[in-house]
């Protein structure tokens, strides 16, 4: 005996398969595009969110201040030199509106240069200043849109710039770390930045040719980069 099979497939039946289809399609293309609207509303997230490693190379400036007292002008030591560096971090978004939002991080920093300035005072003698790196920890708070970053960044700073003075070195440093900039997302991973970084190490008492002196110390950097986002 053989069994024959048939399907009959009557034109109700086939109406509602085509209709079932043409529904599933349509949901699927309003899924796809509220997931392109979401991906599209999140993309700056995206770029300025995560952990990210760079590097650096600008300029610096250094500065000491010695009191001289008495009415007169005081004494100052001041060098500039060229510095290389290196940054990473992690930035967090705090804020979000659609194209645009707030983000908050926290970032480290290590910089590496070359100064050594050293001025003379028939009283106070010589006053030498000198250091070759200088790091910071810092907490960063941007606004960014699209692919534009404007951020601000304050923390703690520590550098082996010093001030020696009749035989004495000051030593490393502990201080206050400043800085304002902007990036740019060259792409969702690259980025490139510009900032004014500075630096204050607050003064420092010492006995100088038999009286009391403070010397301050202080210094500035201001650098462009690259860092890529992970």
């Amino acid at each position: 005996m053989t069994l024959k099979f048939k399907t009959i497939l009557r034109p109700g039946a086939a109406w509602g398969l085509r209709a079932g289809f043409r529904s599933l399609l349509a949901a699927s293309a309003l899924a796809a595009a509220a997931a392109s609207a979401e991906a599209q509303e999140a993309g700056w997230s995206q770029r300025w969110t995560g952990p990210y490693a760079g590097v650096t190379l600008g300029s610096l400036g250094a500065g000491a201040e010695l009191t001289r007292g008495a009415g007169r002008s005081d004494l100052k030591a001041e060098t500039s030199s060229p510095v290389i560096g290196a940054v990473a971090g992690w930035d967090w978004a705090v804020w979000d509106r659609g194209d645009s939002g707030m983000t908050l991080g926290v970032e480290a920093e290590a910089n590496l240069f070359s100064a050594d300035k050293r001025v003379s005072d028939p009283v106070l003698g010589d006053l030498r200043l000198d250091g070759s790196a200088l790091g910071a920890v810092r907490l960063r708070a941007g606004w960014a849109w699209e692919r534009t970053r404007v951020f601000a960044a304050a923390g703690l700073a520590l550098s082996d710039l010093s001030v020696k003075s009749a035989g004495r070195d000051g030593g490393a440093k502990l201080g206050l770390a400043l800085g304002l900039g902007g990036e740019y997302a060259v792409t969702d991973a690259w980025t490139a930045r510009a900032e004014l970084g500075l630096y204050g190490f607050g003064e420092e008492d010492r006995s100088i040719a038999g009286a009391p002196r403070d010397i301050g110390l202080g210094a500035s950097v201001l650098r462009v980069g690259v860092t890529r986002k992970f």
